[in-house]
């Protein structure tokens, strides 16, 4: 006997517990969106013991575009920090939990009393016809141990859900969204060589499978990115920009694997490109590490022992920042390029970060400039014109007139706020779409959507067997991505739900061309409980969807 629930993408299915949700049995999507919901499952010993082999069946007229992922648990040895958690967590003990997205496998294994799920999305295309689709999932028994023809095989489970598509698209996304794209962790888990035929093939995989779930803005390592380095360290090199030393306070730059980078990424999909920082992490005391030719032989020119406001490297920067403005001014896409400083820098920064941005201040004026921090002094003294506050801080950056917001989370906002640690509930993984849009927020950043090293890039890790950056970040703070075999990205149900997010912010947007956003800004706040911002909203998943439900509502309404 197989028990089966129709579960929504906001249930997290442990390999022994029952979901507690009920049942969801139909949804409805916009033309463009991409809908998902999960079928579970759990077979008992009353007839058959040890390991059975079924094959899953799909039926529904959406099939073409439809995929089925195999949901499967990950090792969290550290689901939550000891003190900066809160109530809002699955569990906080280590374990197996929910997360990467396999294909499903011919023969597929279910173990009796073990709870396991299908993640099935449909990929609503904008030319989809409005009305009510049947999508029909059965597990048959394989007697062989292989794949039977399809058709074949006694029907030992079933379920349906029904999706209706309305007769509205979704908006395109105005948000911009990057979550920092680490090449050195690419090429080390495939052992490949940085900028060669294969690596430009990794490259692209997962360019587009970050791409396909919203991220439209890619971090451009011209030089080495000074993040999560220890300092006096070294990450593996990662320098796209060629640059040779031709006199003592001369460069000259090549821009051919620049140029390749960015023709690939724009391919996938992504449209903005914000350059590598350029000074260290914490404080923008020192220069990245930056490597020349010199006298025909490579060597490092800048790195920890170069600090970041001497003569030597300003007179670099001068050169470098005039040489990359005209490249891309040359090739159209200046507006769509952005420049950082240095990343979370504090108060007790801000001197340093002052000097040592002084000259780049000048020169990139008229340029896009943004900088993750979030002391307001910052933005006050005019050293950042578009700062990134964390969430903790964005409605405080808000009220002050801070215009375009943006804003970002990591692994500090583990309290109260929207995150997508593997151990909290998917709702506050989505909530944070509808408070961006009540914030009107731009641009949302996040560090880690590959980042398979530990902490400080001291040694590589295998994300499926080690999701916290060897302890040092609850689980799944450092990527949404798993390295699969043959170069094949593995996303995770977070990058999922965080995309379904956006889609409610689309969804809304979508909506504040036919109604007063007052108006759905009040209903937001209704069903949260009467107040709603990045710390204060209802914390289950029956009351999100049932407020986009609302939002799905209104739309058919007003353009259906």
């Amino acid at each position: 006997m197989i028990t089966t629930k129709i579960l929504s993408s906001l249930e997290k299915v442990f390999l022994d517990e029952e979901p507690k949700a009920k049942e969801r049995l139909k949804g409805m999507a916009l033309k463009g969106e991409k809908f998902s919901f999960q079928w579970a499952f759990c077979r008992d010993f009353e007839n058959e013991c040890g390991t059975q082999r079924y094959r899953l069946d799909l039926e529904s007229p959406l099939k073409e575009y439809i995929h089925v992922y195999a949901v499967r648990n990950v090792a969290c040895e550290l689901p939550a920090y000891l003190y900066e958690k809160d109530e809002d967590y699955l569990r906080t003990q280590p374990g197996l939990f929910p997360d990467a997205l396999e294909e499903v496998a011919p023969n597929f294994v279910l173990m009796p009393w073990q709870w396991r799920a299908v993640w099935v999305m449909v990929d609503v295309p904008k030319d989809a016809k409005p009305g009510k689709y049947p999508i029909t999932l059965y597990l048959r028994k394989d007697e062989t141990g292989k794949a039977a023809p399809k058709g074949d095989g006694e029907i030992h489970a079933e379920g349906t859900f029904t999706l209706e598509i309305l007769n509205a698209e979704l908006p395109e996304q105005e948000l911009i969204f990057t979550q920092w794209f680490h090449n050195d962790c690419l090429a080390t888990q495939y052992n490949v060589k940085l900028w060669s035929d294969k690596y430009w093939a990794l490259f692209e995989k997962y360019v587009k499978n970050a791409a396909d779930f919203g991220m439209n803005m890619l971090l451009t390592p011209i030089f080495t990115p000074p993040l999560d380095t220890e300092p006096g360290g070294e990450r593996r090199t990662t320098q796209l920009l060629g640059v040779t030393k031709t006199g003592e306070n001369a460069y000259e730059f090549d821009f051919t694997n620049l140029e390749k980078y960015i023709e690939i990424a724009e391919k996938c999909g992504i449209k903005y490109f914000e350059l590598s920082h350029l000074f260290t992490q914490w404080g923008a005391a020192h220069a990245p590490k930056i490597i020349a030719t010199v006298n025909g032989k490579e060597k490092r020119i800048f790195g920890w022992d170069t600090d970041s406001a001497s003569d030597e490297y300003q007179n670099f920067i001068k050169q470098l920042l005039k040489a990359l403005i005209a490249w891309f001014t040359e090739k159209g896409m200046l507006d769509r390029v952005y420049f950082h400083f240095s990343d979370e820098p504090h108060l007790e920064h801000m001197e340093k970060y002052a000097a040592a941005s002084a000259v780049a201040r000048e020169i990139l004026k008229d340029c896009n400039v943004i900088d993750a921090l979030s002391e307001y002094p910052f933005y006050e003294n005019g050293l950042i014109r578009n700062p990134i506050p964390s969430t903790y801080k964005a409605a405080q950056f808000y009220e002050k007139g801070v215009r375009p917001l943006w804003t970002y989370y990591c692994c500090d906002q583990a309290e109260a706020v929207s995150n997508r640690f593997i151990a909290q509930p998917s709702y506050r993984n989505r909530i944070l779409g509808m408070q961006m849009f009540k914030y009107d927020v731009k641009g949302f950043l996040h560090w880690g959507y590959n980042f398979w090293n530990c902490q400080f890039s001291l040694c590589p890790i295998s994300p499926f067997e080690t999701t916290d950056a060897l302890c040092a970040f609850q689980s799944g703070d450092a990527f949404s991505v798993y390295a699969g075999k043959n170069g094949e990205p593995v996303p995770s149900l977070r990058q999922l739900v965080f995309n379904e997010g956006l889609q409610d912010m689309r969804a809304l947007q979508l909506l504040a061309t036919k109604m007063d956003k007052e108006d759905i800004l009040e209903k937001l706040e209704e069903a949260n409980g009467g107040t709603f911002n990045f710390y204060r909203f209802k914390r289950d998943s029956r009351s999100l969807l049932k407020l986009r439900k609302w939002v799905n509502e209104q739309i058919k309404a007003r353009f259906c």
